[in-house]
Order: C-alpha cells, then sequence, then structure tokens
C-alpha cells in the first residue's frame, strides 16, 4: 500500500503498485506541487507590493544586517523645531532621546512639585483660597446658595461655580445639597476641597457591572472612537466636554477624554478624543469622572490653622426646624456694594451695614460717594478723618496803662483874673475867679468781654468698623455728608464701597 509525504502528502507508491496506473499518482503529485508552487508565487509577488523583487521591497525598512530601518513619522519626530536634530553635534538625535529632551523640560519645569499643576498653584500670586466666577444677582452679588428646609445647597448648574484652593483651580457645575437633619442650632461654616484623581467623588457616571448594552464601536471611517450604553442618556446627565472616560476591562481598558456628547445626535454615545485600542467589545464596565469636581462639608467650628486644600466658602444659619440663611462669600476676594441713597436733612445721622463675607478682617476698603447711583455723575472718595474741637480763649490786657501821677484827688480852688471880655460896643469887666489847682488821677475800671463762635468739622469723612464678614460706615459729623469737589456741601445722594481681601 502506497505512503504519503509527511509536508505535500505526496502519494510514494510501493513496489509493483499503480501497474498500468502509474500516471495517476504522479499526476496528482505534480498537481499538488504545482498549486503550492503557484501560491508561493502569488505570496511572494503580493508581498514585493510594487517592487520588482522581494528584497528590494525588504529593503525599503530593513538594514543590510535585517534590523529596521526608522519609518518617516520616525525620522519626523526626530527633527525638533526648538531643539534641533542634533544634540550634541554631529551626532543625530535618536527618537528616545527626542523623547527624553522634553520629558527632561518638562521635568526641571516643574521645579520641583510634583507636576505643572502643582507648579502653577505654588507660584499663584495674590491670594490662593478664592471664589473666583458663579452665579450672581443684579448688583454682582454671589447668588450661587439657597436655602430650603434643611437643606442648605450650592448649584453650578446654569452658570459653573469656579474655586481656588491653593492655587488650584476647582469647579462646580452641579447641584450639591448638604442635609443639616441632626445637627443642633447654630452658624455652621460651610468649606470645599480638592478631591485626589479618581476619587470616588468625581464620578458622574458609574457604568456598574458588565453589561452587553455597553460597547465601543467604530464611526463612519471605521476607527474605534464610540462608547455606547444604551441604558443611559447622556445628554441628560452631568457629562462634559473634558471629561475622563475610564474603562476597566477588554482590550480596550484605559483612560480617554471625552469629545463629543451624543455624537450624530444618538444620545446613548460618547465620542472619544483619539481611539480606543480596538473596539467591537462589549459588556464593559466604565466610569465618567470630572476632573475638577469638589467636595464640600460644614463645620460647626472653624479649623485654626486651616489645613492644606481646604478653603472656607461661606457660612450657614440653622435653628434645627430649618436652615434660615446662607452667606457665600464675594468674588476675587473682592466685594462691591451697591449704590445706597443718604440723606442728613431730616435725619442727620446715618450708618450703613455692608455683608461683605470675605472671611477676614485684613482688609483695604474705598468709600465713594455721588449725586447719581448709575455713574451718570462724578463720583468722589470719603477719607477717614475725624477732628476733635479743643479751643479754649485766653484773654489778658497785655501791655495795656494809663499815664498819671498821684493817688488821690488833690485838686484845689485859688483866686484868679479872667480876661476882659468885649460884646460889641460893650465891654465887660469880669470880677475875679478862683483857679484850679494840683492834679487829676485817672482809674480805669470794668472788665473786658469776648465771645467764639466756631465750627470745626471734616467735610468729606466718615467712620468705618468692620469685623470678617460685615462693615459698617457712618457720617463722622450730624448734619454732615460731604462737600463735593467744587466746594459745595452735600446733604443727600448715594454711597457705596469697595473692600478688598488682604489675607
Amino acid at each position: 500500500m502506497a505512503n504519503t509525504s509527511p509536508f505535500f502528502d505526496l502519494i510514494l507508491p510501493g513496489k509493483g503498485e499503480y501497474r498500468d496506473a502509474w500516471w495517476d499518482p504522479i499526476n496528482a503529485n505534480f498537481t499538488t506541487i504545482d498549486s503550492w508552487s503557484q501560491g508561493i508565487e502569488l505570496e511572494l509577488v503580493a508581498a514585493r507590493f510594487s517592487k520588482t523583487t522581494l528584497s528590494e521591497f525588504l529593503a525599503v525598512g530593513h538594514e543590510t544586517n535585517g534590523e529596521l530601518l526608522p519609518t518617516p513619522e520616525v525620522l519626523a519626530a526626530q527633527i525638533s523645531p526648538v531643539y534641533g536634530y542634533q544634540t550634541p553635534e554631529p551626532a543625530d538625535f535618536d527618537l528616545g532621546a527626542r523623547i527624553s529632551q522634553v520629558e527632561w523640560e518638562t521635568w526641571y519645569s516643574r521645579e520641583g512639585q510634583d507636576n505643572l499643576r502643582g507648579l502653577h498653584a505654588f507660584r499663584a500670586g495674590g491670594i490662593k483660597n478664592q471664589v473666583l466666577e458663579g452665579a450672581s444677582d443684579v448688583n454682582g452679588y454671589p447668588a450661587w446658595t439657597s436655602e430650603a428646609g434643611k437643606i442648605a445647597t450650592i448649584d453650578g448648574r446654569t452658570t459653573n461655580l469656579w474655586l481656588s484652593i491653593d492655587g488650584k483651580l476647582g469647579r462646580v457645575r452641579y447641584k450639591h445639597d448638604i442635609d443639616f437633619t441632626g445637627k443642633a442650632a447654630g452658624t455652621y461654616q460651610l468649606y470645599a476641597t480638592h478631591l485626589a484623581d479618581l476619587d470616588v467623588g468625581k464620578i458622574v457616571v458609574d457604568g456598574g457591572t458588565p453589561a452587553p448594552t455597553i460597547s465601543t464601536g467604530f464611526d463612519v471611517n471605521s476607527k474605534p472612537v464610540y462608547l455606547s450604553d444604551t441604558t443611559k442618556d447622556f445628554t441628560a446627565l452631568d457629562v462634559k466636554v473634558g471629561d475622563l472616560l475610564v474603562l476597566e476591562d477588554t482590550p480596550d481598558k484605559g483612560s480617554y477624554v471625552v469629545k463629543t456628547i451624543a455624537p450624530g445626535g444618538t444620545v446613548t454615545q460618547l465620542e472619544i478624543w483619539g481611539q480606543f485600542p480596538v473596539g467591537g467589545y462589549s459588556s464593559i464596565t466604565y466610569k465618567i469622572y470630572d476632573p475638577l469636581r469638589l467636595s464640600f462639608g460644614v463645620d460647626e467650628n472653624r479649623d485654626s490653622p486651616v489645613p492644606a486644600g481646604k478653603f472656607y466658602i461661606g457660612e450657614v444659619d440653622y435653628d434645627t426646624s430649618a436652615v434660615t440663611d446662607t452667606r457665600p462669600n464675594h468674588f476675587r476676594d473682592t466685594y462691591i456694594s451697591e449704590w445706597r441713597p443718604i440723606d442728613v436733612t431730616t435725619v442727620p445721622t446715618f450708618e450703613e451695614t455692608f455683608d461683605h463675607r470675605l472671611d477676614s478682617d485684613s482688609l483695604d476698603f474705598t468709600i465713594q460717594v455721588s449725586q447719581e447711583n448709575d455713574g451718570s455723575a462724578p463720583i468722589e472718595e470719603l477719607s477717614l478723618t475725624t477732628v476733635t474741637s479743643s479751643v479754649v480763649p485766653a484773654m489778658s490786657l497785655g501791655s495795656l496803662s494809663l499815664a498819671g501821677s498821684g493817688s488821690v484827688h488833690n485838686l484845689a480852688l485859688a483866686p484868679g483874673v479872667l480876661p476882659t471880655l468885649s460884646l460889641g460896643d460893650q465891654l465887660l469887666t469880669p470880677g475875679s475867679y478862683p483857679t484850679l489847682t494840683g492834679d487829676i488821677v485817672y482809674v480805669l475800671a470794668g472788665a473786658p468781654g469776648c465771645s467764639i463762635t466756631a465750627d470745626i468739622y471734616p467735610d468729606s469723612s466718615a467712620k468705618v468698623k468692620w469685623t470678617k464678614s460685615q462693615l459698617w460706615v457712618k457720617n463722622a459729623v450730624s448734619g454732615k455728608f460731604y462737600k463735593d469737589y467744587d466746594g459745595a456741601p452735600q446733604q443727600a445722594g448715594f454711597l457705596r464701597v469697595i473692600v478688598r481681601k488682604r489675607g
């Protein structure tokens, strides 16, 4: 019985086999060899692509010793528009050196901090804990807190709330409720803290256990860029462009940045930047994180000192039955009040209270006045000068004196002769009259009188006092408001304050 070869399975006739039929096994063997050779030929030709020989094709990507040549992309990456292509000259960059150049630059740029974000926070100027932006009312006052029942709410949905905590940005784009049920009555300190990367508090969507409804898919160009979860409407969830999508299993496992929500109008899909390694997998566990999400809480008493990463952002009043008030900090550590009307013509004194809510008593402030509250009239600034009057008149005769002699009246009568007088043609002959002799002494009697009339006051001043949350302003002199730039006294007008935190 004939045997067969191990590779081609060719027929190997035994002695005396296939008498008068030898052509059957021989032709079958030749056909097998021909078919195999044809397949090899086609594969070799196909492997050459556009080259005339396989060695010519291999030479495109290989050195003569068999090592791979760098691709055009690698060659292009070795050349930097900043670092050049040689270091040190004349040696050209290889790709490892090229990448290392950038990584060392990044490392030195950190200047000892864990990452570039930490460097920015460390070197941030000014006050590092601030409420930067958020919902506000018509006066520009913060309106990102509210209260209802035993709940205090922080709301960043319509207008995102941005905070700087230790110089690092944090964002609130959702509604966060704090329940005071069971707490004692009092004023509580509202605080915000950063969460660690991928902390459970940063999760905005939890894909739960693996499910066949969750899969990675392909776009119209067959690129694996979509995540699909048919149980979710991503447009109705707190998912935003720039969030971090983390796949926890399958060969597509990894972290990806969300590029598009509901691509092509498909609300159950997300598109990522880049690509999934494989795509086409289902029954995936995933989570979506907000990388800037914050955590919130309340303290009955403030921490002293306040630990790193914690920022007190307001106060909450609670009376065991309900939250009665929330007082959020003002934006960017600056408080600008509304214009308030002032009139001292009927009520001679005024006192205004301003809730600056800057959580500090290290403040700079300006008191401004104007005749209009819309910027249409000039604005002037009041000083904090006060004047105490201590005028006391002092009177004396100085060098006043009268000349004279003697100390008593010693006038005496003595006879004498008066002159002859004539009146017309009549001659009058007087007789003898007595004469006065002696001295007359003058005496000063009585007391001098004096009165002083004065009105001493600061004409453009106010009095101020403040705490960590409030500031009070009142007029320095009863019945006086301010004297304007042209010297005209104003008894009525408008007043506002600008307060800046300095520590």
